[in-house]
C-alpha cells in the first residue's frame, strides 16, 4: 500500500492562474488546488474524481473552520495555465481550488 503523501511540483506562484476571473484569490496565503487524474484500471468512470474532490473539499471547510479559517470551493482558474505550469497529465482534471486565508 502507498502512503499518501504531499509533493512540490511547482516552486512558482501560481494564484494569479489559481483566480481565474476573482481578483480576490490572487491575495490569499495559500490556495489548495484539487486535481483528479483518471486510472482506467482503477476506476474508469470520471465522475469518482469529481465525488472525490467533493469529499476533500468538505474536508477543507471543516479543518478551516476549526482553525478558525475561512475558504471557499471554487471551479474558476485558468485550466490551461495551471495544468501547464504543474506539467499535468492528459488524463489530469482540475476539479476544485480552495482559497484559504483569515
Amino acid at each position: 500500500m502507498e502512503a499518501n503523501t504531499l509533493t512540490e511540483v511547482s516552486d512558482k506562484n501560481l494564484l494569479e492562474a489559481i483566480a481565474g476571473r476573482q481578483a480576490f484569490a490572487k491575495s490569499v496565503p495559500v490556495s489548495l488546488v484539487l486535481v483528479s487524474t483518471k486510472d482506467s484500471e482503477r476506476a474508469p468512470n470520471d465522475k469518482f474524481g469529481a465525488m472525490d474532490a467533493g469529499y476533500v473539499s468538505q474536508n477543507i471547510y471543516l479543518a478551516c473552520t476549526a482553525l478558525g479559517l475561512k475558504t471557499v470551493a471554487r471551479a474558476t482558474m485558468d485550466f490551461d495555465t495551471l495544468k501547464r505550469k504543474l506539467n499535468l497529465a492528459d488524463t489530469s482534471y482540475l476539479e476544485l481550488n480552495h482559497p484559504v486565508g483569515y
